[in-house]
């Protein structure tokens, strides 16, 4: 399930593959997107599958509508996927996802601050200057020194 993952301090941080899901190809396996037309039952159980692996609860996983923008949401807490491709939280506990398959997935977070970050880095989001964003609302959250993880694509 994990291609990576660690923590620094009480942020932690992983990248999945395709392994231990229940999705039929075409999807294959871990698919956690339900815009894609996977069956929503193999994607909710896949998600289940998820937050168990990473031992929370999935209501306090916060997926995004990803748009291949630019725009940034400051989550407090978990609710309705926001139309964004990328995700601020400075709560403890809250868990950010970033979905991809060509797209790159960026990690940030700043520990001593309490601030992690969430971005999905297609070619129009970047253009558009999606990370960029996706720092400034984590400055305005009261991140100074940030660590990134890039993804694998």
């Amino acid at each position: 399930m994990w291609t990576a993952q660690g923590a620094v301090g009480a942020v932690r941080w992983g990248f999945t593959d395709v392994e231990g899901g229940v999705s039929a190809p075409p999807y294959a396996g871990l698919n956690l997107g339900l815009h894609v037309g996977d069956d929503e039952a193999h994607v909710r159980e896949n998600r289940r599958r998820l937050a168990h692996a990473w031992g929370a609860g999935l209501d306090r996983f916060v997926f995004m509508d990803q748009c291949h923008g630019a725009e940034v949401a400051v989550i407090g807490e978990p609710g309705a996927p926001p139309s964004v491709d990328a995700v601020v939280t400075a709560t403890p506990g809250v868990t950010l996802v970033v979905m991809v398959a060509d797209c790159v997935p960026i990690l940030l977070a700043d520990e001593a601050a309490g601030v992690v970050g969430a971005v999905h880095a297609g070619r129009p989001g970047m253009m558009k200057g999606v990370v960029g964003q996706a720092i400034s609302a984590m400055r305005d959250q009261g991140a100074a020194d940030l660590r990134a993880w890039v993804g694998p694509a």
